[in-house]
């Protein structure tokens, strides 16, 4: 074949192509004529008397109110309507389809008008975008689509509502259905306003491929769900306030309407890049297969979830998921009102800080997995509130999570607050945790007016993380072991006002080297803490840890109680002032003071019950009570002071009864008198003297009443 055939050829196929794109893209405008209204293939309806063909754009710009009838499906490149006012009624017909051809779109549009269309019957189906309102002056223009079986579709592209323009809207009523292909757009772009309303039972929206956003770039968009009308959104998200800058947005979910996820990436954001955006679910659902997102990169943003609303995400809810994403607010209110997840955690400031989740008047919130409040690093100041009486937080702890809930994982300064009768209740046999991380503290709980926090697990006040607080006053606890301090210092549980706490296990403080400085503070009369099983640790390795039992408050361990337990606890303080102390209910545990650490005993109302009171080298044990008061030290046994015990002693008895046995360290069993001699490290101005054959006492002047009954 010579070149010049070649050429020739191909210049034909390309004339070919040029000819099929000009039949597509190049007809003629047609424009409906008949403001009385007609049927739409009828030539005379239109200027020209020539009805558009497939090749042609429809356009209706007369200024009246007329109905279209299809008596057939028809086909044209693109439709337009501009009229500067009046309403348009579309009535396709059941069963037939008004088709817009492949590169041909419709568009909603007038400057200085406001164009109307009804569509009341039918399929109108458009292989490109549906514009209401595409430029910057087209306001105020109105699409409404209505009726059981009529649909608006679009093939390869997007609906907007609003694409640049303002104050425009989409009604879609009554059973009928929007099918964008993409997204359906309440202001795309720099237009506030937009509306897309949906209503009726079996009304839909359904974008089946890309998603919904409300405010792409644009301010005070809305989109709303009502009267049990639903969006289903199939490999795709939803967006409220998608980029930097779209601000005010919001959806509504009110009276039985919804939104559902299903597939792939179904995030949804309240504010991925723009603040103050809002959705509402007022007696509605929200079902996400993926993240629910308050806050991505933005700040202000709020989810409401109220009047028996729900909301459930497969993965995770973030409020505050990055760094920039400050001040943003869930609340789940009211009877009925649910937040929950099914299959992974609840993020109050993931790497945000200042974000809050509010459960209150009777709400519940769930994790499937684990409730954390500061999770990344950096995340600050988030709060979770739990208030009234019913309000439920829960850990559900499946799918094996690491923590019921955390208060702290790698954050400082956040905080947990339950609070007029709320609930926290952590399933299973995982932890509770403030300051989890090195790294993480300075974070608190707040546990009162009649609030119950209930976990299966551990509770840790600093695991690793150090100067975090937990208070807990007139209010019930139940947990597994208690840590105050594992690995960490400055850490404080104080239990005041009534409080009840029920461990199941140990109650540590400072339970690892290095774990110092840290303190329980038991005060108040009728605040009662007990375990069920095992032991009392003040300093297990930890130096410097305190424990205090005030003003009538109780302590009652099932076992041992240790003050300094191992090598290098120094310098922990046990000290009882107006308080009980008991080693188990029964009194046959042992209280053991060692590593230079002190039992300290204040005040005529203090009673202390064990079965062996131990005092080792170098440790103190230290009584002082008020003029003629005395202190009640049940010891169903032994009383043990080394020989190098620091004893101080303001008004003290040791007093034995009944055949028992005092015994002396380095000194042996005494079932007789005690000669004085053999008691060298009783301090100057203390006698020990025996009564009669049954009792030995140590007294000092002026001293009466029995302190130390030994048995």
């Amino acid at each position: 074949m010579s070149r010049s055939l070649s050429l020739r050829i191909w210049g034909l196929l390309f004339a070919g192509v040029a000819l099929n794109l000009a039949y597509v893209t190049q007809g003629a405008d047609r424009t409906w004529s008949n403001t009385a209204g007609g049927v739409f293939a009828t030539g005379a309806n239109w200027s020209g008397g020539v009805a558009p063909t497939e090749a042609d754009a429809a356009v209706f710009n007369a200024n009246a109110s007329y109905t279209v009838t299809f008596g057939a499906s028809a086909s044209n490149n693109a439709v337009n309507f501009y009229a500067p006012g009046g309403t348009v009624t579309l009535d396709i017909g059941s069963g037939q389809e008004y088709y817009i051809v492949p590169s041909g779109s419709m568009r909603l549009q007038n400057a200085g008008g406001a164009a109307g269309v009804e569509q009341v019957s039918g399929l109108l189906s458009v292989n490109g975008h549906v514009y209401i309102g595409d430029q910057a002056t087209h306001n105020g223009n109105r699409l409404t689509v209505k009726g059981s079986g009529t649909v608006l579709r679009t093939r390869v592209f997007d609906i907007n509502c609003g694409l640049a323009g303002s104050n425009n809207r989409i009604d879609v009523l009554d059973g009928a259905r929007l099918e964008p292909y993409r997204y359906l757009y309440s202001g795309y772009g720099a237009g506030t306003n937009n509306l897309v309303y949906v209503s009726g039972t079996g009304t839909e929206v359904y974008p089946r491929n890309s998603g919904i956003m409300v405010g792409r770039n644009g301010d005070y968009n809305r989109l709303v769900l009502e009267n049990g009308a639903q969006a289903t959104v199939t490999n795709g998200i939803i967006s409220i306030g998608d980029l930097a800058g779209a601000d005010g947005n919001s959806v509504e979910l009110r009276s039985g309407g919804g939104i559902s996820t299903s597939g792939g990436n179904n995030t949804c954001y309240v504010g991925n890049g723009g603040s103050f955006n809002t959705m509402t679910i007022s007696d509605g659902t929200f079902s996400s297969y993926y993240n629910f997102t308050v806050g991505g990169t933005g700040s202000g943003n709020r989810l409401e979830v109220v009047d028996g609303g729900q909301v459930s995400t497969r993965t995770h809810v973030y409020i505050g998921s990055n760094a920039a994403s400050q001040s943003n607010t869930v609340v789940v209110a009211g009877t009925g009102s649910l937040l929950k997840t099914t299959f992974y955690d609840v993020n109050v400031g993931n790497y945000g800080s200042y974000n809050t989740l509010v459960v209150s008047n009777g709400a519940t919130a769930s994790g499937w997995r684990n409730v954390y409040a500061g999770t990344g690093a950096g995340s600050s100041y988030n709060t979770l509130l739990v208030s009234g009486a019913g309000s439920t937080l829960r850990g559900e702890c499946l799918n094996n999570p690491s923590y019921a809930l955390a208060v702290g994982l790698n954050g400082t300064n956040n905080v947990l607050r339950l609070e007029d009768g709320g609930t926290f209740v952590g399933n299973g046999n995982y932890e509770f945790a403030l300051g989890v991380n090195a790294g993480s503290f300075s974070n608190q709980v707040f546990v009162g007016g009649g609030c119950t926090l209930t976990n299966g697990g551990n509770l840790y006040v600093g695991k690793s993380g150090g100067g975090n607080t937990m208070a807990v006053s007139n209010a019930q606890v139940n947990s597994g072991y208690v840590f105050i301090g594992s690995g960490s210092s400055g850490n404080a549980l104080a239990v005041s006002g009534g409080a009840e706490w029920v461990a199941r296990g140990h109650f540590y403080i400072g339970y690892n080297t290095g774990a110092n400085s840290n303190a329980l503070f038991i005060a108040g009369a009728g605040t009662v803490a007990t375990n069920t099983q095992f032991d009392l640790d003040v300093g297990r390795q930890g130096a410097y840890n305190r424990l205090e039992i005030t003003d009538g408050a109780e302590l009652t361990i099932m076992r041992h109680a240790y003050i300094g337990h191992y090598d290098g606890a120094v310098s922990n303080t046990f000290l009882i002032r107006e308080g009980t102390f008991r080693c188990n209910q029964s009194g046959a545990g042992n209280v053991i003071v060692s590593n230079a650490c002190t039992l300290a005993i204040q005040g005529s109302n203090s009673v202390v019950q064990a079965r062996t009171l131990a005092v080792n080298t170098g440790s103190g044990l230290d009584v002082r009570i008020g003029p003629g008061g005395f202190t009640p030290i049940e010891v169903i046994g032994r009383v043990w002071f080394d020989g190098t015990t620091r004893l101080t002693v303001d008004a003290f008895e040791l007093a034995k009864a009944g055949g028992g046995t005092v015994t002396l360290m380095n000194y042996g069993s005494k079932t007789g008198s005690i000669a004085e001699e053999n008691m060298t490290f009783v301090p100057s101005g203390i006698t020990v003297n025996q009564a009669d054959g049954n009792r030995i006492t140590l007294r000092i002047p002026s001293f009466k009443g029995t302190i130390i009954s030994v048995r």
